[in-house]
């Protein structure tokens, strides 16, 4: 039995009730933000705009379209609908997103013949009316909607109406129109329409992907720091989010100049270095990370992790003109330790996630083997432009 009907009602009616909220059923009229729903012109071949459930005004037969010879009176003449409204409030440097869902008639589309057209009647539309509203307010949990809550809302909104017109013969038993009209009118004053805040949004995003572009430099300390200059250049990467935990890889493209000139070896090769001569290291490193601390502007994760880089100098000779082989270093693994501090620039949560723009300062330490110059610790510090998104727990984009 609907939520709605507190009065007797027979055990087939019942049956009939059980089997709409369990069996599909039709799905109610649905449109995305329909500023003006009229697909339909009316006789005089203007267009009416969409009439909005409003607490302090009920339908009148100005919301219809005359049609000479009507007969039937059900709700398949009233063409209501659940309009679907993107809102946005933002605050500091968070947006929230979500929809407003709001039930409308159609005055184009929903028909009253004008020459048998009654009070009655009408008062019957308004239940319908009020019911769908109501239906609206019982099956979500906010000012916005899931595929569960859009289902639940047609298969209920369904079985208050075939309730609704079976026991009042289609507005014809007015005392059974006013009996629902007054319990309709209750129920719609203990249950408000949840209006918009953002707490609504308030949830624990656990689980995401972001990418980042970063300024990278690497200063290589003590031992090594009279053979090469700092290394800068660029780094890009990918971030996978797991709770708290955060996973980090990255590739890096990083220049410099080489100080000294030298034949520099191990036990496989040799490698003839020239002063001044450009130098390029290119590698890659996986982090796992920890979400120590954070809040609205800021999140704090230590990270340590493993590396490999190469170690090349340019190939080309600015003085012959010409091309010779680059001399290259056998990868040179490296551990490291650090933290990331990632600063919020801006957030957009909705019911399902969260995307955010992230400005990110890297400080790391790192301990390299390296064959040509031993084992050295290099600074690393970077800054970089974190984009992604997060979602709930259970959600799926």
């Amino acid at each position: 039995m609907s939520p709605i009907i507190k009065r007797r009602t027979t055990p087939r009616l019942l049956l009939l009730q059980f089997a709409t909220l369990l069996l599909p059923c039709h799905a109610f009229g649905q449109e995305a933000v329909p500023e003006m729903i009229s697909p339909l012109k009316s006789q005089d071949g203007s267009q009416k705009p969409a009439v909005i459930w409003q607490e302090t005004r009920d339908l009148t037969w100005d919301d219809f379209t005359p049609v000479e010879g009507l007969e039937s009176t059900s709700r398949n003449n009233i063409r209501m609908m659940l309009r679907r409204t993107p809102r946005e409030l933002k605050i500091k440097n968070t947006t929230y997103a979500w929809e407003e869902h709001t039930i409308a008639v159609n005055p184009n589309k929903s028909l009253y013949n004008p020459q048998t057209a009654t009070d009655g009647e009408l008062r019957y539309f308004n239940v319908l009316f009020d019911i769908a509203e109501l239906a609206v307010r019982l099956t979500n949990d906010g000012p916005f909607y899931d595929e569960d809550a859009d289902r639940l809302f047609n298969r209920y909104v369904n079985a208050c109406m075939d309730a609704f017109e079976l026991e009042s013969g289609y507005g014809k038993y007015t005392d059974v129109v006013t009996e629902y009209e007054k319990e309709v009118k209750e129920q719609l004053e203990n249950n408000p329409r949840k209006e918009f805040s953002p707490e609504m949004l308030d949830a624990d995003f656990k689980n995401g992907f972001s990418e980042h572009i970063d300024y990278t430099n690497n200063t290589i300390l003590g031992k090594g720091a009279d053979i090469f200059q700092p290394f800068n250049g660029f780094s890009m990467g990918m971030d996978g989010y797991f709770n708290k935990v955060k996973v980090d890889g990255t590739i890096d493209f990083l220049w410099s100049r080489t100080l000294v000139s030298g034949l520099f070896n191990d036990t496989q090769h040799d490698y003839d270095w020239v002063q001044g001569r450009k130098t390029e290291k290119f590698g890659a490193s996986l982090k796992v990370g920890y979400r120590l601390y954070s809040n609205n502007s800021i999140a704090l994760y230590p990270v340590a992790g493993i590396g490999f880089y190469d170690y090349r100098q340019n190939s080309k000779d600015p003085e012959k003109k010409e091309e010779r082989l680059k001399s290259t270093i056998a990868s040179a693994p490296c551990w490291t330790v650090g933290l990331d501090t990632d600063w919020t620039l801006s957030r957009k949560i909705t019911p399902a996630s969260i995307g955010f723009n992230v400005l990110r300062l890297k400080l790391y330490g790192t301990y390299e083997k390296n064959r040509i110059i031993g084992d050295v610790w290099l600074l690393n510090a970077g800054l970089a432009y974190v984009f992604g998104f997060k979602t709930k727990p259970g959600s799926i984009l």
